[in-house]
């Protein structure tokens, strides 16, 4: 696939919104791997298949509202920004300004962030009501942590005329744990009884959302905090679900004791999954008893540097400039007039181009790089006595148990 891939960033670096490419039908382990990554089917010959994607990445657009934040997640990578420097937030005009120009160049589908974007919920009502009288119709994502989800946003939404989805950052549904992964500046006892309210509101007014957990060893990955996970979904009436991966950095060297692999996830469930598609980033499978759809997510960045411009949105800051890489990008580019939205476009994806070239898929940063880390100790143990084993374990090990 690695000739495909780079047939794929040729294209987009040409600013075309698609790939196409002949494949002979003797070829079927190459024909189902480009299926289960999204391509289709276009025209068939007596000896080939022609299939096209489609490039969503060139569509999308992802910007920071704000960089604060009323949650305090102890594994927030920030985007790989340094939030203690004072990012200067642009004003609603700017960043309406700033969607109108992206719209005329074709993106249609535009996601808010932050930090948490609802800190800014009234500008995001304004924006939507905008968008309503200019008839625009980009569709919108909001990726919010539910606890400032209100009645006016949800009225704004059922207004918009447009496709609204929200992203929920869940990460447990145990009240305890879900206090201690997301540590909230102000909580009380009733506080994740107050966010799955927030999350009946949205689906009760049949507002799209998805419940995303990042994925957390020990803290929200055995078996009982999984169908706990799948439980509540159920009762919120939630349809999907999505387990990202962990994102190591350098600065979150510390924290690497939580990563748990994706496929771990899955072979857990895998009794009760059935898998439907996936693309470079995302495998999407149906939970059979319930009928939800559950999505496993890798981080861009653990994908290697020579698959970014397939995988990576434009995504901006709260200052409205544009990181092309945002784990090595000093200075932001300026998207605030369209000569420099065109310029500074072609320029970002030209850097990730050229580190694509130079690392491969690998990056220069520790991303889940296992060959990299040194806090992991595995010990593999051969025994024709296990039950005198295990006896010796439990009785002189105070972390080993038995599942």
């Amino acid at each position: 696939m690695h000739s495909i891939h780079q047939n794929q960033i040729q294209s987009i670096a040409s600013g075309s919104k698609s790939h196409q490419l002949s494949v002979d039908k003797a070829d079927v382990e190459q024909i189902s791997e480009l299926l289960r990554n999204q391509y289709r089917i276009i025209d068939i010959s007596d000896t080939h298949y022609r299939l096209k994607k489609e490039f969503e990445n060139l569509k999308t657009l992802r910007i920071s509202l704000t960089e604060k934040c009323n949650y305090r997640c102890f594994f927030c990578h920030e985007e790989g920004l340094d939030m203690k420097a004072g990012w200067k937030s642009k004003s609603e005009a700017e960043v309406y300004a700033l969607i109108l120009r992206a719209i005329a160049r074709g993106y249609n589908d535009i996601t808010f962030t932050g930090g948490e974007p609802l800190i800014k919920y009234k500008e995001i009502i304004n924006i939507l009501n905008r968008l309503n009288q200019e008839h625009f119709q980009p569709d919108i994502s909001i990726t919010t942590n539910a606890q400032l989800i209100n009645d006016d946003i949800v009225k704004a939404v059922e207004a918009y005329k447009g496709k609204v989805k929200f992203n929920v950052s869940l990460h447990h549904t145990n009240p305890e744990k879900y206090l201690k992964i997301t540590n909230p500046k102000r909580q009380d006892k009733e506080h994740f009884e107050k966010i799955k309210q927030n999350i009946r509101l949205l689906t009760e007014n049949e507002i799209f959302t998805k419940l995303n957990f990042v994925v957390l060893k020990g803290l929200n990955t055995d078996i009982e905090d999984l169908h706990d996970i799948i439980d509540t979904a159920v009762k919120l009436n939630v349809k999907t679900i999505k387990f990202l991966e962990l994102l190591i950095t350098n600065k979150l060297i510390k924290f690497y004791k939580y990563h748990y692999t994706l496929d771990a996830i899955i072979s857990t469930l895998k009794d009760e999954l059935r898998f439907v598609s996936e693309n470079l980033r995302t495998s999407y499978y149906e939970h059979i008893p319930t009928g939800l759809i559950v999505e496993f997510s890798h981080v861009s960045c653990s994908m290697g540097c020579d698959k970014c411009v397939l995988n990576s949105e434009l995504i901006l800051t709260s200052e409205l400039k544009f990181h092309p890489c945002f784990f090595h990008s000093e200075k932001g580019l300026d998207m605030s007039t369209d000569d420099a939205f065109d310029k500074n476009y072609q320029l970002g994806n030209q850097h990730r181009i050229d580190y694509g070239k130079k690392y491969g898929n690998k990056t220069p940063f520790i991303v889940n790089e296992r060959g990299s880390l040194t806090s992991k100790t595995e010990y593999q143990y051969i025994t024709d006595d296990f039950e005198r084993f295990e006896a010796y374990l439990l009785g002189n090990c105070s972390h080993f148990k038995i599942k």
